[in-house]
């Protein structure tokens, strides 16, 4: 099965990106995927 890999860049987005990592992983157990985020420069970095 092919796996997909889903990149989210993230700017001051710390509620958005907790949010939207809740829904990528409903979805994970149908389609194989991995998730990378990358922080531009934001002013409070994402933290677990």
């Amino acid at each position: 099965m092919t796996l997909v890999s889903i990149i989210l860049v993230n700017y001051n987005g710390k509620k958005i990106i907790k949010d939207c990592l809740q829904s990528l992983r409903q979805f994970n157990h149908i389609i194989p995927s991995e998730i990378i985020v990358v922080d531009n420069a934001s002013m409070m970095a994402v933290q677990n």
